[in-house]
């Protein structure tokens, strides 16, 4: 029987196995606790599994350090009891023992919701900073730690200096922390690609002081930084604020950021500060008052962008393009920015009809940098069916089109109850590889038929 099992395993090679399992082997709605059951019986089957699932099983490591709650909107932490807490400290003790510590790669310290444990009635002597004081005294034993993950969490300067004594931490991702320095404490410094910090409930977090998000700016270092993901404007606007005190992030490819129509006039300094993006992604308020939509028009309308030599991927509403692709062109354009994805978004909670978005994508100026546009995303309110050959001539290269309805409420009226049948007539590029469309319909058609006949349609047009 061993032999047989030898033989079987080594069928493929060790990297093969491992995608298996990470790809192939998913239960249904690829639920984690699922996977590492799964995973969990395979290892028993035999050593050589039992060596490739180990460092998957554990590689990532899901810390609770409170109950999370929103009584009357405002966010509290709360202690379970002493059971749950000293499961939870069991639990970090197992992780950090000498056969698993190397293992883990990923830590996410976040609390328990409501139903996941239930708040304590009976006082006790542990406080809301127990379990994460807990981790962060011996987080130093994570030495291939290379991502955190943080919810609701305070930070000070002894904690910032633990982290940074990680050899391998790459990316910080912080929700909700606050990070409270004083003006004693030395400069810290965090050696991160990856950083991102969203404050978007802050203000309703009991317990937890200011931002700090001029401390958390402060903690990067500009020359390593690849990736910046500000995520709310309660820690774009401090953090734009701020930015003309730092250094060039001369790193920095992908850049995502949320923007108000106050914070708009500090994009230019941002943008200037990051002369090697790559990766552009421009977030504004889903369902803003009309008043802020028509500053926001008004603002990103008025609003000139540094060069951007290397951008290949942006996304945003459509007032933004004129400010990226009306920049002047060098004598030697072949050198020059060349969009490769393009994913245009709306200020309007309705959205727009696609004859605005088409109006400003179509200009025969701006045609140089579509040449070699392969990803082509838009939410819009209503399409007629004679702009979709047009857009198609537009991108030649286009291997991905999306077109999509900018809400629920617009999603009856996107298209004509025509447009799935008009579609299959045209003759589609074959560099297409995916095509989706919100499409309108009688509520009394049979759908599931109508969506068949296309399928069968388009794939005959892509092998004619």
């Amino acid at each position: 029987m061993a032999s047989f099992q030898r033989s079987v395993t080594e069928l493929l090679p060790a990297e093969l196995w491992i995608k298996i399992f990470e790809d192939v082997i998913l239960p249904p709605a690829n639920q984690r606790s699922a996977i590492l059951h799964i995973w969990a019986e395979i290892s028993l089957t035999c050593r050589t599994f039992r060596s490739y699932l180990l460092p998957m099983i554990y590689e990532g490591f899901f810390f609770h350090s409170f109950i999370l709650s929103a009584p009357s909107g405002f966010i509290q932490r709360s202690m379970p009891s002493i059971e749950t807490i000293e499961r939870e400290a069991d639990r970090l003790a197992f992780y950090l023992s000498d056969r698993i510590v190397g293992y883990v790669h990923g830590i996410c310290c976040t609390g328990w919701q409501l139903d996941q444990a239930e708040p304590t009635t009976v006082p006790h002597a542990y406080d809301k900073d127990y379990l994460s004081s807990q981790l962060f005294d011996s987080v130093h034993k994570f030495r291939n730690l290379t991502i955190l993950s943080c919810v609701c969490i305070d930070f000070d300067s002894s904690t910032i200096q633990k982290l940074s004594q990680l050899p391998n931490l790459e990316g910080f991702y912080v929700n909700n922390c606050n990070l409270q320095l004083t003006p004693l404490d030395t400069p810290l410094h965090l050696n991160l690609k990856n950083f991102c910090v969203n404050h978007a409930g802050m203000l309703q977090v009991a317990g937890l002081g200011g931002h700090g998000i001029e401390h958390w700016l402060g903690l990067l270092d500009a020359d390593r930084l690849t990736w910046l993901f500000i995520a709310d404007v309660l820690a774009s606007a401090p953090f734009l604020h701020h930015i003309s005190s730092t250094r060039t992030f001369t790193s920095l490819n992908d850049l995502h950021i949320y923007i108000t129509s106050s914070t708009i006039p500090y994009m230019q300094c941002l943008l200037s500060k990051s002369p090697n993006l790559r990766t552009l992604d421009i977030t504004m308020p889903e369902a803003p008052l009309p008043d802020e939509a028509i500053r926001l028009c008004e603002g990103l309308e008025a609003f000139h962008a540094p060069p951007m030599p290397f951008l290949k991927e942006l996304q945003g509403p459509p007032e933004l393009l004129h400010a990226i692709l009306s920049q002047k062109l060098p004598q030697n354009t072949s050198q020059y920015i060349q969009l490769e994805q393009l994913r245009i978004t709306s200020i309007w909670k309705e959205g727009l009809a696609f004859e605005a978005i088409w109006n400003r994508i179509s200009s025969p100026t701006w045609s140089i940098w579509f040449e070699h546009l392969t990803h082509f995303t838009t939410k819009f309110q209503f399409i007629e069916q004679s702009y979709f050959p047009k857009l198609l001539n537009l991108f030649p290269n286009l291997q991905a089109l999306a077109l999509e309805a900018a809400n629920e409420l617009s999603q009856a009226k996107v298209t004509h109850g025509t447009f799935l049948d008009d579609i299959c007539l045209y003759s589609l590029s074959s560099n297409l590889r995916s095509l989706s469309i919100d499409w309108s319909s009688d509520k009394d058609e049979d759908l599931i038929t109508r969506h068949h006949a296309a399928k069968i349609n388009l794939f005959n047009s892509f092998h004619c």
